[in-house]
């Protein structure tokens, strides 16, 4: 992702991460022509975590809440850039880093415990130490585990970069 001059004149000097839209946002480039930057999906979000971006365009903000996909956002949107019929809910799955509480030898499941597809489990390692292991093809990205994770270990990101082996900090983070 390329430094736009907005960020760097905003003293912004790393490109920020992708934006994650609503569920059941269509294409980026056909999403940011059709989004009339109306507040309606922000409104119909009981979760309250749609919120407008930098552009005044909707994004997900997993620091508010989780999505529980109730669809009442694509139900509000009128202009057609949610739209169940051409895209999928979202690409997006939890990353969990080596500041986990739980890698570090600190007991903590709460991850685990929020997530409702049980996506999340612990592998043992050595020094008293689990790792959290993130099931790919279970986790539905609704960010459960990001909001109640006390060290703000879990990042959500758009699928693309996450299904891959990373060592983070010297330390396995468990992507299957």
């Amino acid at each position: 992702m390329e430094l736009e001059r907005r960020n760097f004149l905003r003293g912004r000097f790393k490109p920020e991460p992708d934006v994650i839209r609503p569920p059941f946002a269509i294409v980026e480039k056909d999403f940011l022509s059709s989004c009339k930057h109306c507040p309606d999906c922000l409104s119909s979000c009981d979760e309250n975590i749609i919120v407008m971006g930098d552009t005044g365009t909707p994004q997900i903000s997993f620091d508010l809440g989780e999505c529980t996909f109730c669809g009442d956002c694509l139900t509000a949107c009128k202009t057609g850039a949610l739209d169940r019929g051409k895209a999928r809910p979202w690409k997006v799955k939890a990353k969990i880093g080596g500041n986990c509480l739980s890698i570090n030898a600190v007991f903590c499941r709460t991850c685990g415990d929020n997530c409702e597809v049980d996506a999340i489990t612990f592998k043992l390692m050595t020094g008293g130490r689990s790792a959290p292991v993130v099931d790919l093809e279970l986790c539905t990205g609704c960010g459960a585990c990001d909001y109640v994770c006390p060290n703000k270990s879990i990042q959500m990101s758009l699928g693309q970069e996450i299904n891959r082996p990373a060592i983070v900090e010297g330390r396995e983070s468990y992507n299957t």
